[in-house]
């Protein structure tokens, strides 16, 4: 292969071999912490607890955990673009390599390498649709919580969308990631 960053376990992952970012390490601090605020949303929404439950008023209306949820946010949407475009320009390679692959003939070890490339393809679909999912949901919040921290007015018709669409986005990311396993 000529690719020299195009294997499996760098598909999605940012460039520059297998160090991660202080950004990286900081993101993944923040979403586990924010992960809390989301299971409390997710909660609130599905009708478990209350809009005057003590925390969900403390965590996400318009607080400090409003604020530190939506810089969360804001950053994991800038992340999830950064690994769509690296999973794309790792595709393009992969598929440049088995084209290339194909006007060499046929050959053990050509078969056996495209077989290794048409793997990492399938492996690079079901990222794709992770981060595509992750994308979605991120930006579902963010919407949701824009609207809290700034305490703008929007027609209550807008919020009743928000809501069940959020709570859709999360069940659907646990289906598919629950039935979609990629050996990283």
């Amino acid at each position: 292969m000529t690719s020299g960053n195009s294997s499996p376990s760098s598909l999605g992952k940012p460039t520059g071999g297998s160090k991660t970012s202080f950004e990286d390490n900081l993101i993944a601090g923040l979403e586990s912490v924010c992960s809390f605020f989301d299971n409390v949303y997710f909660a609130k929404s599905l009708g478990i607890i209350g809009e005057n439950n003590f925390l969900y008023r403390r965590l996400n209306k318009g607080g400090w955990g409003s604020k530190l949820w939506f810089v969360t946010l804001l950053l994991s949407v800038r992340k999830c673009l950064r690994q769509i475009f690296q999973i794309v320009r790792n595709r393009i390679r992969l598929k440049t390599e088995i084209k290339g692959m194909d006007k060499n003939g046929k050959g053990l070890m050509n078969d056996v390498l495209k077989e290794k490339i048409l793997l990492m393809l399938q492996k690079s679909n079901a990222m794709m649709r992770e981060t595509l999912l992750d994308l979605l949901q991120n930006s579902v919040y963010l919407m949701i919580v824009v609207i809290d921290v700034f305490k703008l007015n929007i027609p209550k018709r807008a919020r009743q969308i928000l809501e069940p669409l959020s709570n859709f986005v999360t069940i659907m990311r646990f289906f598919t990631m629950g039935f979609s396993s990629v050996d990283v």
